[in-house]
């Protein structure tokens, strides 16, 4: 698939407005590797923000977003105040939290920047 294609029909492709199809879509995303322009598309369209406020009855979708969020502060993108993390923190989403906390400590051997490591003093 093309980018160009991809960006042009990703509401289509995640479609919130039928949260069921929307669900699905993000069922199969958890299978795809984590991308970089995917997860900003995601976050640019407003899908991260919905599906975080969904009843998600599968743990791959949810735990496979929570993995790319993490990801994502990783990368420099998010920031534990960010609205994303405010929102896990602020609604006590306690079973997401541990979810990147277990991420966080699978991916505990890759090197990190000061920034990173000052964030979590």
């Amino acid at each position: 698939m093309s980018a160009h294609w991809v960006h042009a029909n990703f509401k289509a492709i995640f479609p919130t407005e039928f949260p069921a199809n929307c669900l699905a879509a993000l069922d199969g995303l958890a299978f795809a590797p984590p991308m970089k322009p995917i997860f900003d598309e995601l976050i640019a369209t407003g899908v991260v923000d919905w599906a975080f406020r969904q009843d998600m009855e599968g743990d791959h979708a949810r735990e496979s977003l929570l993995q790319r969020l993490g990801l994502s502060y990783l990368w420099g993108e998010e920031q534990l105040d960010g609205p994303r993390f405010t929102q896990l923190f602020e609604n006590r989403r306690f079973d997401d939290l541990q979810v990147l906390g277990r991420y966080f400590w699978m991916v505990r051997g890759e090197p990190l920047t000061a920034e990173q490591k000052a964030d979590w003093l």
